[in-house]
């Protein structure tokens, strides 16, 4: 016999989902999360445009 529930049993009216959980510590919307990763890439400085990436990787595997 498969598992039901009828309006009258419930004392309330029909059975409806419960509400989310409150949230315990609400999260910074994500551009003021954006807002503060730039703040911190920005205080390291402009980028260098001579960086060879392939080159460093290579040197720093060289080490391993």
């Amino acid at each position: 016999m498969p598992f039901s529930i009828k309006k009258e049993d419930c004392a309330e009216g029909p059975l409806t989902l419960p509400s989310p959980p409150e949230r315990v510590g609400e999260k910074a919307s994500v551009e003021n999360r954006l807002a503060e990763a730039c703040a911190m890439a920005n205080t390291l400085g402009p980028s260098n445009p001579d960086f060879d990436q392939k080159a460093f990787l290579d040197e720093l595997w060289d080490d391993l």
